[in-house]
C-alpha cells in the first residue's frame, strides 16, 4: 500500500483531521492488485463484524475481491496472496455478508443471473447452489446486481430483464437453492425466478430491504425513452414474490410511482422505527421521499455528484462521490443535518474534498457501528478506501 496525502481547497486542513490516523496509511489504503489494468472500477463494499471490509472492484480482466484489516492492512490471508480473482465470463455487481461471515458475490455468468458464495478467507464455498454457484435465466440477458439477507437466513437477489423492462428477483434459501412456486406463473417458470413488471414502462432497480413478515420492498427508477421525466418508484412483492397489495392497492397492486425528476435513484435506508427513506439525486441535488412517494428537496443547492449515502446515529446523511475542482473530479464527502441542511461541523462548507492524484471518485459509503464513516472509490487507478472521524 501507498499513496500522497489529500489535500486542496479550503477544506484541506478539515480533510486531513477528519481522516482516521488509526486506518492505513494516515487514513486511506491504497490497492493495486499484482496485475496489469489500465482501468480500475470500484464496485461495492461489505463491513465484517470485526471492523474489516471486503471489497468489490473490476479491472480489465474481470472481477477483483480482497479483504481489509480493521487497520486498514491487505490481509493476506485471504485469497491468494490478499485476493481472489473472478472466473472467466463473470461479471461483478454486488457485495453482502451472510450471518456466519461468508462472501456472497452477484452479478452475471455468460449472460445469467449469478450469486456465489466464499468463504471469509475467499475460497469457493462448493456447499452453496450447485458447486458454489446459484444461476438464474429468464431471456437470455440477465445479472443480479444486489442481495439482501433476510431475517430468517433466506436470500433474495434483484437484477434486471433483457432491456431492462423489469426486474429480476432470485428467492433463495440460505444455501442458494431456489424456492420453487413463487412469482406470478411459477408452473411456467424457473424455481426461485419472480419478475416484477409495470405495463408500458421501463424499470432498473437500485436497492432492496425486507418488511413485515418476510415481503421485501424494491427501490428504482423508471426511465422514460427522453430521459427527461426519469423518476423513482417502490414495488412491494410479499414473501412468494407476489405483487403486495397491501402496500398500494391501486391501480397497479405493490407499485408506488414518485413523482420528482431524478437523474439516479441511490438506496433505501431504515431508521430505528423501522420507517424507510428512498434516496436519489438530480444533478448534484440529494433527494429523499418516503414509502408513499412523498419527495422533499433534501439539499436546496447542488452539492456534490452523489453515488452512494447513508445515515449515522445521529440522523446526519453522508454522501459520497465527487466534485468539480479545477477542471479535474476529486473524490468528495458531504454531510447533512437531518434537516437537509449541510454540517458546516465537519468543514465550514460542510463537503471533505480529496486530492490523491488526477481523478478520483467515492463510489460507496457504510457508517460503521461506532459511527466513523468508510468511504471507497478510485483514485489515480488504484482502489482507494478512506475512514474518517465522527
Amino acid at each position: 500500500m501507498g499513496g500522497a496525502a489529500p489535500n486542496g481547497g479550503d477544506a484541506s486542513s478539515a480533510t486531513t483531521n477528519a481522516l482516521d490516523p488509526s486506518f492505513g496509511e494516515s487514513g486511506f489504503a491504497r490497492i493495486v492488485e499484482p496485475v496489469e489494468s489500465v482501468s480500475r472500477v470500484f464496485v461495492d463494499l461489505a463491513l465484517d463484524s470485526e471492523g474489516g471490509v471486503f471489497v468489490l472492484g473490476t479491472n480489465d480482466d474481470g472481477i477483483v475481491l480482497f479483504h481489509l484489516n480493521a487497520d486498514g492492512a491487505l490481509d493476506a490471508a485471504f485469497g491468494r496472496a490478499g485476493f481472489v480473482f473472478g472466473e472467466s465470463h463473470e461479471e461483478g455487481a454486488g457485495l453482502a455478508l451472510d450471518p456466519k461471515g461468508n462472501l456472497l458475490l452477484v452479478g452475471s455468468y455468460a449472460g445469467q443471473a449469478m450469486i456465489r458464495r466464499f468463504t471469509a478467507t475467499g475460497e469457493p464455498d462448493p456447499s452453496f447452489g450447485m458447486m458454489g454457484r446459484t444461476l438464474f435465466s429468464w431471456d437470455g440477458d440477465n445479472r443480479f446486481f444486489k442481495v439482501l439477507v433476510k431475517s430468517d437466513g433466506s436470500l433474495v437477489a434483484m437484477g434486471k430483464l433483457a432491456a431492462n423492462w423489469g426486474l429480476l428477483l432470485g428467492l433463495m434459501d440460505k444455501d442458494g437453492v431456489p424456492v420453487p412456486g413463487v412469482g406470478l406463473e411459477p408452473e411456467f417458470g424457473t424455481p426461485g425466478v419472480v419478475t416484477v413488471n409495470v405495463a408500458n414502462l421501463h424499470l432498473v432497480g437500485a436497492d432492496l430491504v425486507e418488511q413485515a413478515a418476510g415481503a421485501i420492498l424494491l427501490l428504482g427508477m423508471v426511465n422514460e425513452a427522453d430521459r427527461t421525466q426519469d423518476r423513482p418508484f417502490w414495488f412491494q412483492v410479499d414473501a412468494q414474490g407476489l405483487p403486495d397489495s397491501s402496500f398500494r392497492r391501486y391501480p397497479t397492486p405493490g407499485f408506488v410511482d414518485v413523482p420528482i425528476q431524478s437523474s439516479s435513484v441511490l438506496a433505501v435506508t431504515t431508521d430505528a422505527g423501522g420507517a424507510v427513506t428512498g434516496w436519489a439525486s438530480n444533478g448534484n441535488q440529494l433527494l429523499a421521499f418516503d414509502q408513499y412517494g412523498t419527495a422533499t428537496a433534501f439539499s436546496s443547492s447542488p452539492v456534490i455528484e452523489v453515488n452512494s449515502v447513508a445515515v449515522d446515529r445521529a440522523g446526519r446523511v453522508v454522501a459520497v462521490g465527487s466534485k468539480g475542482v479545477e477542471g479535474r473530479s476529486a473524490a468528495a464527502l458531504a454531510r447533512f443535518q437531518p434537516t437537509g441542511a449541510l454540517d458546516t461541523s465537519l468543514t465550514p462548507t460542510g463537503i471533505l474534498i480529496w486530492y490523491p492524484g488526477d481523478y478520483s471518485s467515492f463510489s460507496r459509503v457504510r457508517v460503521l457501528p461506532d459511527g466513523r464513516v468508510l468511504a471507497g472509490g478510485v483514485a489515480s487507478k488504484a482502489f482507494v478506501i478512506a475512514r474518517y472521524l465522527q
